[in-house]
């Protein structure tokens, strides 16, 4: 709310505003502020504005992949995939490795309940990923999904496993 209130103060200003990186950051935080109070259909019209002014930045993966989570979050799952699917190809071709395990820990989370094995293929390409890069705080929500989805699964050893890794890093 706090967040939101800055923002506001931001809003008069922003019709002027002739820098697309500062236009995009406002944007993005707006949407982000959103979503953080489960008001995602506010988030996803700020995140789809920003997605206009953002095409050619290496930031378009992460626009794609916030707007992804908005749609699975408003109950959109094959509109979802389509936006994460674009993001990681996005990712990969920018060569922007966080926002690659970002999108692939975004897509373990949309298949964690409804398809194991797809949630497990793609939290097992980030947490490679992760690992190299030392991205601690996305290592831990992967291993977090990957002990729901093996415990989903009914593969408890695993789902220990990683459940003890998830508890270590947190």
């Amino acid at each position: 709310d706090k967040a939101l209130s800055y923002y506001k103060k931001v809003e008069p200003y922003f019709s002027n505003l002739k820098d697309p990186a500062i236009s995009f950051s406002y944007l993005m935080g707006v949407g982000e502020a959103h979503s953080l109070r489960n008001d995602h259909v506010n988030a996803k019209k700020y995140y789809e504005e920003a997605l206009k002014i953002n095409v050619s930045s290496k930031a378009y993966a992460h626009n794609l992949t916030m707007l992804g989570k908005e749609e699975f979050a408003l109950g959109n799952t094959a509109k979802a995939i389509e936006y994460f699917n674009l993001a990681y190809k996005t990712a990969k071709e920018t060569k922007s490795s966080l926002n690659e395990v970002q999108t692939l820990l975004a897509i373990g989370n949309l298949y964690q309940k409804s398809d194991g094995k797809k949630a497990l293929e793609a939290y097992q390409k980030g947490e490679t990923l992760a690992t190299e890069m030392e991205l601690n705080e996305e290592l831990r929500d992967i291993y977090k999904g990957m002990s729901i989805a093996y415990e989903g699964r009914g593969d408890f050893k695993n789902a220990y496993t990683y459940n003890n890794k998830y508890q270590a890093i947190n």
